[in-house]
């Protein structure tokens, strides 16, 4: 806060209930950080953990003279900038943050399932060899085996049973 034009001020930085004290002229507590008596000049930076409502009291008076006053009765035309920072926007930031990580972890995981099921889908059924004929003649008991799959598969067969691979 700086003043432009004008007096020295008093800069008071107090909650609700000292600003209410403060209007009524009673005796006040306020913010010591925030707080400077007889300047034309302050900057201040401090970090309030309470949430409430605050004020910030630019004073060009002489608290507690009746009528209140300062000794030429000038005003002070001021400037002052309020920077407001809230642990709340941080926390909101880091939970968008997990949020986005989350989904992005379940859409490779859906994928990735996704991929796995038309995957085996895609390969052929296995079904086990079963002849046509129960009496086996010495010729189709031998067995051997697939090429591809590299399961047994009797002698006669033109294709596996299990692949669908083509026996030549």
């Amino acid at each position: 806060m700086e003043v432009l034009v004008g007096p020295f001020i008093d800069v008071y930085f107090v909650d609700s209930n000292n600003f209410q004290k403060y209007k009524s002229k009673t005796n006040f507590e306020y913010i010591e950080d925030m707080t400077e008596e007889n300047t034309q000049d302050t900057k201040h930076n401090t970090i309030i953990h309470e949430s409430g409502s605050y004020y910030l009291i630019s004073d060009n008076t002489e608290v507690g003279t009746d009528p209140t006053s300062n000794i030429n009765d000038d005003v002070a035309n001021i400037i002052y900038s309020i920077t407001y920072e809230s642990d709340t926007i941080i926390f909101i930031m880091i939970t968008i943050i997990i949020i986005v990580i989350i989904c992005f972890s379940l859409i490779f995981l859906l994928t990735k399932k996704k991929k796995a099921k038309t995957k085996q889908q895609s390969l052929p059924n296995e079904r086990p060899y079963q002849p046509q004929n129960q009496q086996l003649s010495q010729q189709q008991s031998q067995i051997r085996y697939c090429l591809s799959c590299k399961k047994q598969i009797p002698i006669d067969s033109k294709l596996c049973p299990y692949c669908g691979f083509e026996i030549k």
